[in-house]
């Protein structure tokens, strides 16, 4: 367990296990009702999927939490994937999200998740990972974080409801 000293506050970062599902699937649902995905409907079941399969060492599944006096506060979840034109894989970001009131003092541990998240892709021997923000509700400072952090802005994605 790594754990970051901020704000005379002691956030913790672990792999995600079984015993996180009720916390994850409700931050998870609250972020989901709550961002461009509203109209996407919500799974606790493929939720228990993936805490599992990011539980699990071997997986192609990354999934860490943040944790303050034992509350999960926030989570990562990644997934390893090949490129549609080669056998190579990426490792992609599918969510970050912590409760609103501790975005402001959660840079050390997502400084560390995001190394984490990077070194697992990197035994994975994925070319690179890659971070994006979708969702509508990130933080202002988040895009300049993710840049803090040696990421280049590679596009743009465009969206439209069918």
């Amino acid at each position: 367990v790594k754990t970051h000293q901020v704000f005379n506050l002691s956030y913790s970062v672990r792999i995600s296990s079984p015993e996180d599902f009720d916390s994850i699937n409700a931050l998870g649902q609250w972020f989901q009702e709550n961002s461009n995905f509203a109209n996407c409907g919500w799974s606790p079941h493929k939720i228990m999927k993936m805490v599992l399969a990011g539980s699990d060492p071997y997986s192609n599944t990354f999934m860490e939490v943040c944790t303050l006096d034992g509350e999960v506060v926030g989570f990562f979840i990644g997934v390893l994937t090949d490129y549609f034109f080669s056998s190579r894989s990426i490792a992609q970001e599918q969510c970050v999200f912590f409760k609103l009131e501790h975005r402001t003092e959660v840079s050390t541990p997502l400084k560390q998740m995001m190394q984490d998240f990077e070194d697992w892709a990197r035994a994975r021997d994925a070319v690179e990972t890659c971070i994006g923000i979708t969702s509508g509700i990130s933080g202002e400072g988040y895009p300049k974080f993710i840049q803090s952090q040696g990421y280049k802005k590679a596009g743009l994605i465009f969206k439209k409801e069918v």
